[in-house]
């Protein structure tokens, strides 16, 4: 949207003065801040020689809810092991997938459904979204 102002300025003596005839701007509207997740599910590395999984594996929400994913991997690993949560139909991958190491990936989900979604690197993680 462009709009035109006319611009005077007030200098500390209490004159005016005219700084020009008009002055053009152009406001850019921000997109609205990404929404807070309501709902969490972690990545848990319960040890070498158990399988790491999502918990809670299922989860029950409203339409419209925001389900975040977390990595909740011990600080003391050496290596922290990369997670993906990828949708089994392509709802939320590439660009929409998130890599949860040491981070938080989130989706809005707007429809109906039952949702599944895995990790790309571990085939113990899986997990299901259903939505009311």
């Amino acid at each position: 949207t462009e709009y035109w102002f006319a611009v005077t300025a007030v200098d500390l003596d209490g004159k005016e003065s005219k700084i020009g005839t008009s002055v053009r701007t152009i406001i850019e509207i921000m997109p609205p801040p990404s929404p807070v997740p309501s709902v969490f599910v972690t990545v848990r590395n319960r040890g070498v020689f158990q399988p790491e999984n999502f918990q809670p594996a299922t989860v029950t929400i409203p339409v419209g809810t925001t389900v975040g994913w977390r990595n909740t991997e011990p600080e003391f690993q050496m290596v922290k092991k990369l997670h993906t949560v990828t949708s089994d139909t392509g709802l939320f991958h590439g660009e929409l997938s998130g890599d949860v190491m040491d981070g938080l990936f989130s989706y809005t989900f707007t429809e109906a459904g039952v949702f599944g979604y895995y990790c790309e690197y571990h085939d113990d993680e899986v997990g299901t979204v259903i939505v009311e």
